[in-house]
C-alpha cells in the first residue's frame, strides 16, 4: 500500500523506522539526517503513512463485513 503512493519519502520512512533486523529502531533525528528533511517532516510523513493504512484496513473491513 505504502509504495503505491505519490510520496516516495513516506515508504523509505518506514523501511528506516522499521527494517533493522533486530537493532533499534531508527530515532525521528537519525532518518531525518539521513533523507535531508526536518524531524518533523519524518514524523509527518510517518503519520500520513499510518493514517492511509488505517483507512485502508477500515475499508477492507467495512467490504468484508457485507
Amino acid at each position: 500500500i505504502l509504495s503505491k503512493l505519490k510520496d516516495k519519502r513516506i515508504i523509505k520512512v518506514y523501511e528506516m523506522r522499521y527494517e533493522k533486523n533486530g537493532e533499534k529502531k531508527a530515532t525521528w533525528s537519525e532518518i531525518a539526517g539521513e533523507m535531508s528533511i526536518s524531524t518533523q517532516t519524518a514524523i509527518n510523513l510517518h503519520s500520513r503513512g499510518r493514517n492511509m493504512l488505517a483507512k485502508k484496513l477500515r475499508n477492507k473491513k467495512s467490504y468484508n463485513l457485507i
